[in-house]
């Protein structure tokens, strides 16, 4: 990289320095990758690969053709082609890819992290499948160069447990995480903060499978462990909350699924502002909530706080915006104000820069419909949180 620096004097070093640096920082988020298979989704095919196949070149100049984000864009990239209907391309873009793996699989120790590396940037792109079998191999790796206590071994299988879990592999998730949960226990001890994560980990499985009281007792054991290492606001301790919060609600529990929501809300507005994005979408989070519940007036004055938080921060031709004011006409709407709700709906239609914009939410909103209906908002869950987890992974290990 520093050989393309050049030593030409009409332009400072630094400025080169920065312009290469910028460049290096967008191959390696893969935001083109992202973008193809968003285009891919509107059949926008031609578009997609040409970004995927840019990527792939950029990764391979500057990483390298067996770095594990080069061969993930090549995963990305022959998915592609196969769902065009063009399996022979990608064939041989599999081809290459699997010759890298099996090189990649009979490395030194350090290619754990690579083959990690590599599950996490698949499975951030929703390729989950393929992030399993690299999380496997990783596994597997480790299982037999460092033993199946190691802690290496026990993230292995937290990863391979979770990806199962987003995929909606319950029971075989829930194996994998319990194995890591007791090996952390018995590595790390009970209060250690890997430890407290498997806890919740375990916490989110049994409760998609409808084991309330026992995600109950994990969330909040890591909830405690959590206050008591790293204090009452940490980020881990709001993301346990919410969590907990959850499963009260799915146990009917509402007058402690709001107070834990209504602390997820205020921790974020400690730590972040009241105008951060991430704290209105929380505040929005809760006025669905009393929404759902039944306690329209306020869901309303919540939702209209984050409406118009989200106008300020983001401007009101943004998307979220759009999505926050349609939300709104909800509350409106199941008071009976259907002026005011059809003014804010038609709003939001009529400005909505981009109508492909968060598609499950447009379908959830269709299918309750402007009646009595309003009372089945879906609740706040934990796919958020887990996806952030998973961003928050991949930056950490890249």
């Amino acid at each position: 990289m520093l050989r393309a620096i050049g030593t030409h004097s009409s332009v400072s070093y630094a400025t080169k320095v920065q312009r290469i640096l910028e460049e290096y920082e967008n191959i390696i988020k893969g935001g083109a990758n992202t973008l193809a298979l968003t285009l891919e989704e509107q059949k926008n095919v031609q578009q997609a690969e040409n970004l995927c196949q840019d990527t792939l070149r950029g990764r391979a100049a500057v990483l390298g053709e067996k770095h594990p984000l080069t061969r993930a864009s090549a995963i990305i990239l022959e998915s592609i082609l196969d769902r065009d209907g063009r399996p022979e391309e990608a064939i041989r873009v599999h081809e290459r890819a699997l010759r890298d793996y099996k090189e990649l699989g009979s490395g030194p120790l350090s290619d754990i992290s690579n083959i990690s590396s590599i599950g996490l940037e698949l499975e951030s792109r929703g390729m989950h499948q393929e992030a399993e079998q690299m999380y496997r191999k990783a596994l597997e790796k480790c299982e037999k160069l460092l033993g199946a206590k190691h802690p290496r071994t026990l993230a292995s299988t937290s990863h391979l447990g979770l990806c199962l879990w987003r995929q909606g592999k319950y029971k075989k998730a829930e194996r994998f995480l319990r194995t890591a949960l007791e090996g952390y226990e018995v590595v790390r001890g009970t209060d250690h903060l890997e430890t407290l994560a498997s806890l919740r980990n375990m916490g989110a499985v049994l409760q998609s499978q409808g084991k309330y009281e026992q995600a109950e007792e994990k969330y909040r054991c890591a909830l405690e462990g959590y206050k008591q290492l790293l204090g009452p606001e940490s980020s881990d301790v709001t993301a346990t909350i919410a969590g907990l919060g959850s499963v009260f609600e799915s146990q009917g529990k509402f007058a402690e699924a709001k107070r834990m929501y209504q602390q997820e809300h205020e921790n974020y507005e400690k730590v972040s502002g009241k105008k951060d994005p991430a704290t209105l979408m929380r505040l929005e989070n809760l006025g669905s909530f009393l929404l759902k519940e039944g306690n329209y007036e306020e869901a309303e004055t919540k939702l209209r706080q984050a409406k118009e938080g989200f106008e300020d921060v983001l401007g009101p031709q943004h998307p979220r915006t759009h999505s926050s004011k349609r939300r709104l006409s909800l509350a409106e709407e199941a008071q009976g104000k259907y002026d005011d709700a059809w003014k804010t709906y038609d709003y939001a239609l009529e400005h909505d820069a981009a109508p492909t914009y968060n598609a499950q939410m447009w379908l959830q909103e269709s299918e309750i419909g402007f009646d009595s209906r309003a009372r089945n908002v879906d609740p706040p869950s934990l796919g958020e949180e887990k996806a952030m987890t998973c961003a928050s992974e991949l930056g950490q290990v890249l």
